[in-house]
Formats: C-alpha cells, sequence, structure tokens
C-alpha cells in the first residue's frame, strides 16, 4: 500500500524481480497486482469481492519484515 501509485508500483517491481527473477509487467499476467491508496486498492480488489469472493488471500509485496509489518494493519483496515 503506497499512497503514491507509481512509488508503489516501482517497489512492486522491485519484489517481483528479486523473488520472481521477473518484471512486475509479467508477473501481472499470472497474477493480480495491485498497490495505491486505500480507495485504490479496494477499487482494485472490490470486483472479486462483489464476484463472491469470501477469501483474499494477500502477498505483501515489501523487500524486508519491517515494511512487511507495516502493512499489516492497513490491509486488514480495508473496508472489503
Amino acid at each position: 500500500m503506497d499512497e503514491d501509485r507509481e512509488r508503489g508500483l516501482r517497489t512492486l517491481d522491485q519484489y517481483c524481480l528479486k523473488n520472481y527473477g521477473r518484471p512486475l509487467a509479467v508477473i501481472g499476467t499470472i497474477q493480480l497486482a495491485v498497490t495505491g491508496s486505500p480507495d485504490e486498492i479496494v477499487a482494485q480488489l472490490r470486483p472479486y469481492v462483489d464476484a463472491g469472493a469470501r477469501h483474499l488471500v494477500c502477498r505483501i509485496g515489501a523487500l524486508d519484515v519491517k515494511a512487511q509489518w507495516e502493512q499489516l494493519e492497513p490491509i486488514a483496515a480495508l473496508p472489503l
């Protein structure tokens, strides 16, 4: 989650390169990758909930544990 969507996309790209050896442009064709403000993330995930998804598995695209922990509460607070 990042209020600066472009920065969030760069972080996701770095995460994808480090963990999968492929850029976000490739990984994004295989799985959904979202970033942005809480409202932007809700808008990206809402169609899945509206279609009947009862559970969402969120992989936090952060490169270190501290950054992952910082994302947990905001993710849990999303109004989905």
